[in-house]
């Protein structure tokens, strides 16, 4: 998201095209000339409509500016109205995955932050069947990974996890849509007992304790206990949650799990949980290549990860 900071007023930008027409404004838009201070374009509870969108972007504006003072109210704007903006012919691929991906990570910031909120099980709804509805094939894979942002966080990493595992699904072969959704479900709420742990040990540079290794082995079944509180029972989501840290050599955690005891969509989130982790970069070290991060799944873990999936993902990977 980027910020624009003037006069005590800080701004950050959205397309116009995440605008829906005939939509009531939630918030104040601005616009920005050259490095002129922002004005006031249009103000809330306002309708906004296609003569606007032509005339700015006939101005050259393809991008507008909303005050953080309205952020929540924005937030919400684009999520209720992203089904609809993402189904507009006149969109390009890549114009419709960045709507997608700029509204999936702020829709995740706030899921991950307070994953005990009595709607993110229905934000999590509302976001998965536009991503089962994107990640379609490999070109759409392809275009996701361009948007990816390289600096970890849980919510971004949740996000590539579950654009991975709903790309790694599909080539499998799994054409149930139920399916694919929980799967996809699952993957954005992976890591949700990370909201548990304080943020120095996620961010830690150095090796960990023995003392630290134990709290960071403690999420997943943390996550279940949130998932569980919070009214999940999707049986998919919380295997996920639980096993995607089981490894099939039963050198995983926390239920050091083998062989077949670990679920289809675990092994898949495995693979996926990983590369996306070796590919961003850490506290604790730098991003690899992806091709090194794929060695590593391949033949140093090979006695941990399905080989099969992962012969797969790597093909879905390079194919275009």
């Amino acid at each position: 998201m980027t910020e624009k900071t003037e006069a005590g007023r800080t701004y950050f930008e959205i397309a116009l095209s995440a605008l829906e027409v005939g939509s009531v404004l939630t918030f104040d838009l601005w616009i920005q000339h050259n490095a002129k201070r922002p004005v006031l374009y249009r103000k809330k509870e306002l309708p906004f409509a296609e003569e606007q969108r032509e005339r700015l972007r006939s101005s050259g504006i393809d991008t507008l500016l909303v005050s953080f003072e309205d952020a929540a109210t924005c937030k919400l704007y684009l999520e209720r109205h992203l089904a609809k903006r993402l189904s507009d012919p006149k969109l390009s691929s890549e114009e419709r995955m960045k709507l997608f991906t700029d509204s999936a990570r702020s829709t995740m910031q706030d899921v991950l932050g307070d994953p005990l909120a009595d709607d993110v099980e229905q934000r999590v709804d509302t976001l998965t069947e536009s991503l089962c509805d994107l990640i379609s094939g490999p070109k759409a894979l392809h275009t996701a990974i361009a948007m990816m942002e390289h600096d970890y966080y849980t919510y971004t990493h949740s996000l590539h996890v579950a654009i991975y595992c709903v790309a790694l699904a599909r080539a499998a072969g799994v054409s149930n849509e139920a399916r694919i959704a929980d799967i996809g479900r699952g993957a954005l709420m992976h890591d949700a007992g990370k909201c548990r742990l304080p943020a120095e040990l996620l961010n830690k540079t150095g090796t960990l304790t023995q003392e630290e290794w134990r709290l960071m082995q403690s999420h997943p079944e943390e996550g279940l206990r949130i998932l569980k509180d919070s009214g999940w029972t999707n049986p998919v989501v919380l295997d996920m949650c639980l096993n995607h840290h089981e490894r099939l050599d039963g050198t995983g955690y926390p239920n050091a799990l083998s062989g077949e005891q670990i679920s289809f969509e675990s092994r898949i989130n495995a693979i996926c949980d990983a590369y996306d982790a070796m590919t961003t970069d850490r506290a604790y070290q730098g991003a690899m290549r992806g091709i090194d991060a794929l060695r590593c799944i391949r033949s140093d873990g090979a006695k941990k990860y399905d080989q099969e999936l992962v012969e797969i993902f790597i093909r879905a990977l390079l194919m275009k």
